[in-house]
């Protein structure tokens, strides 16, 4: 359960930019008023997240840390073969791009919620 919370709070950040830029493809031009508040709000909400992350959750709970992690085999193929699949996807950018930043951002929890945490020597 620990390896699910700990890839769950390192990748939030990563499905707030697939907000955002699923709401800029979605959105008929940048000049679009709706799209710049949305954009805005959102980039707010990743800073805001990333200062608590850093300031107050790592503190509080130091074993979410990613210094305290360690990629394990697993983890380092679900990244080898992901990217595969990334650079397969990205011969049809247009046709894909959701797919591929979706697909980014599955990596990025598997890859963490197969890492290991350190051993801590007293």
């Amino acid at each position: 359960m620990t390896n699910l919370k700990y890839a769950l709070i390192n990748n939030v950040n990563y499905c707030l930019l697939l907000l955002l830029i699923a709401f800029g493809r979605q959105s008929s031009s940048l000049s679009n008023q709706f799209y710049w508040f949305e954009a805005g709000t959102l980039i707010a909400l990743m800073i805001g997240y990333l200062w608590l992350l850093s300031k107050v959750i790592y503190r509080k709970y130091p074993i979410y840390n990613p210094r305290n992690w360690q990629r394990s085999k697993i983890s380092w193929g679900v990244i080898i073969i992901g990217t595969l699949v990334v650079i397969r996807l990205l011969f049809d950018f247009e046709r894909y791009f959701v797919l591929i930043c979706g697909t980014a951002f599955i990596i990025g929890l598997l890859r963490d919620y197969f890492s290991v945490q350190k051993m801590v020597e007293d």
